[in-house]
């Protein structure tokens, strides 16, 4: 019973229902994940199909390019897009209870693959067990309609990354917002005071076409950002 309503939370018309019900019964962004994946619901169409494969070739041209050796995904979701990606090692987290153990159970035989429940409320990792070589948010960003609550991520999230943070997301205002769970707006300015020491060294937007409003950003860490530099061909500038 439980795969038939997966199979139908995934379809048009699962989808098309969630939207109803998300603006009825938007509480919080933390509330609403968590219902959407305990009835059976999924981490989106952008994690799956045409979408998933470009995210996919993206992260995967990445990790080899950067040799990125370890990920942690703040907010990995019910891991569909994972099963697409190339990390070596991986630890998933998210706000959600229900899609941490549906990624458990998917990723059980998979010895790489952690995951763990995330909560904003009490989290604290000054000694960086948590922390990896890249941390990762994949179209999650524009889900956190509170600003307190992006504010938390944006910290959070650069804070566990040691030299690299790779982002998908929207990064401007004029999106229309398909659902109660989504806000578009330019959070880029906020790093200056929420993660200074980090510079965007790229950008990636979505081929033409394909149905898929947000781009690829990333961003090195002081110190890192001079590697990538060097490392482009004739040392050119890393936004080039």
């Amino acid at each position: 019973m439980t795969e038939l309503r997966r199979q139908l939370a995934s379809s048009p018309l699962g989808r098309a229902a969630y939207r109803v019900k998300a603006r009825a019964t938007f509480g919080s962004s933390a509330e609403y994940w968590e219902r959407r994946y305990g009835d059976g619901g999924t981490s989106g169409s952008g994690s799956y199909g045409p979408q998933a494969d470009w995210k996919a070739s993206v992260v995967n041209g990445l990790i080899s390019e950067l040799g990125i050796t370890s990920a942690v995904e703040l907010g990995c979701g019910d891991g569909n897009q994972l099963s697409y990606c190339d990390w070596p090692r991986y630890l998933g987290l998210d706000v959600s209870a229900t899609a941490v153990r549906r990624c458990a159970a998917a990723f059980a035989a998979d010895p790489t693959k952690s995951f763990a429940r995330y909560d904003p409320d009490a989290f604290a990792d000054p000694a960086g067990w948590f922390s990896a070589d890249a941390a990762v948010s994949l179209e999650v960003i524009f889900h956190l309609v509170e600003e307190e609550v992006l504010r938390t991520y944006l910290r959070t999230l650069f804070a566990l990354g040691r030299r690299y943070v790779v982002v998908c997301s929207t990064d401007r205002e004029d999106v229309p917002a398909a659902n109660a769970h989504e806000r578009h707006r330019r959070w880029t300015p906020m790093l200056a005071e929420l993660a200074p020491g980090w510079r965007e060294v790229r950008r990636a937007d979505p081929p033409a076409g394909l149905d898929l409003a947000a781009g690829f950003l990333v961003f090195a860490r002081e110190g890192a950002a001079e590697d990538l530099a060097a490392a482009e061909p004739g040392g050119g500038s890393p936004t080039g």
